[in-house]
């Protein structure tokens, strides 16, 4: 009777004890807005039910993929609307697939599968003018989030002679996902980035880990405040240990045996620009070579000065403040992943892509387009209905008319 009396109280204690670390740790985690690896803490106990459901939506569930990095994991499960889901297409076709096809490449801000979270996409929207306009064709939709230029490369050098629907023109819609730090999710240094422009992290973690790297959205799903803060502290502990190094003073003799398979030590360094610009040259000959006209559309995003800033308002009552400012102070500038570091980021980039975009006959830079002038922004990357439906007649009106 006593030993059970003790193991109650024990076990009692056990339980205050976690409870005690799990509300403090998601209290400093609140305080220093930290998160790991992009992923902020949101449930105190137990993460919310709304990240799990993701991992559970066959139109959201994505797993690694040879090549590309990752994938839609869909298992012809997915239901949108009046479109079909064609393997890692999206296809709007409410009565007959036409005999010709146009291809739409990009990443989330393209991606038809994430209906539930952005519904009615640019080229959905697209695929309605197409239509109202009597032009017969078929908008096979193959945007995949995360994807950037050298995604979409590849994805186009796979597919394309798949397609039954001959592929008449093929537009890419990107810019923001190529960004320095961005394929390798800022889990390698920079000059791996430039020395490896086809790989992104999860193929040379892959490579060095020589696992298939697991990519749910929830890490933790009991505790997650305690072992995120476990992590954070253990990551930066070891930080030297886990970083890999810096490859611009390293000879053959000095890298580590899982890059020597992928390592050119007469290897030229090209920026994320110069790899943008290399990227959308080769799918605009491939679209050539095919028969079809390629198009890239350097995409407007949020942070972009002067035009992509919300007016700040002038009457501080909730009910005169846009959707549009709240999006940008809230998802913005408050965002602990984004912030005043990512807005000059962003803008430093586009600099240099835009430079890039002048030098091409085939490259429109709609950056300044969509403007944030009330409610147009689903998040701070990421346009609405009625901003993606003014993006698809900005494109279509500079393709047709």
């Amino acid at each position: 009777m006593k030993n059970a009396k003790l193991i109650s109280i024990n076990i009692a204690i056990l339980a205050v004890l976690i409870a005690f670390f799990e509300v403090v740790s998601y209290s400093v985690l609140r305080f220093k807005k930290a998160n790991v690896n992009g992923l902020f803490v949101s449930g105190l106990f137990s993460t919310k039910s709304s990240e799990t459901n993701t991992l559970g939506d066959p139109c959201q569930k994505v797993k690694t993929l040879p090549y590309l990095g990752h994938a839609h994991d869909h298992r012809y499960k997915c239901q949108i609307g009046d479109a079909f889901v064609d393997g890692q297409y999206v296809v709007y076709a409410k009565e007959k697939v036409y005999d010709h096809s146009l291809i739409t490449l990009g990443g989330s801000t393209t991606d038809g599968f994430y209906g539930s979270s952005i519904p009615h996409t640019w080229p959905e929207h697209l695929s309605s003018i197409l239509n109202d306009e009597g032009k017969d064709l078929t908008v096979f939709n193959g945007g995949v989030g995360g994807y950037g230029s050298s995604r979409e490369l590849l994805k186009l050098l796979i597919d394309l002679p798949r397609f039954k629907s001959k592929p008449k023109y093929i537009l890419s819609l990107n810019g923001v996902n190529d960004i320095p730090g961005y394929r390798l999710s800022l889990k390698y240094d920079q000059d791996y980035e430039e020395r490896y422009p086809f790989w992104n992290w999860i193929d040379l973690m892959a490579l060095e880990k020589k696992i298939h790297v697991r990519q749910d959205k929830v890490k933790f799903f009991y505790l997650p405040a305690t072992s995120t803060l476990l992590e954070i502290i253990v990551s930066k502990t070891f930080k030297s240990l886990s970083n890999p190094d810096n490859l611009k003073s390293k000879t053959i003799l000095d890298i580590k045996d899982w890059e020597e398979p992928i390592y050119m030590k007469n290897s030229v360094e090209t920026s994320v620009s110069q790899q943008w610009a290399y990227n959308v040259n080769v799918m605009h000959a491939i679209a050539e070579k095919f028969g079809a006209k390629y198009y890239v559309f350097l995409q407007p995003t949020m942070g972009l000065y002067p035009n992509q800033i919300p007016l700040k308002p002038t009457n501080k009552k909730k009910s005169s403040i846009s959707n549009d400012y709240k999006v940008y102070k809230e998802g913005l500038l408050e965002n602990s992943n984004l912030g005043e570091s990512y807005i000059k980021l962003i803008n430093k980039h586009y600099q240099s892509m835009k430079i890039e975009c002048k030098k091409l006959s085939f490259c429109f830079d709609i950056s300044d387009e969509v403007r944030p002038t009330g409610d147009v922004y689903q998040d701070a990357r990421h346009h609405n209905s009625k901003g993606n439906k003014i993006l698809a007649n900005i494109i279509y009106d500079k393709i047709f008319r």
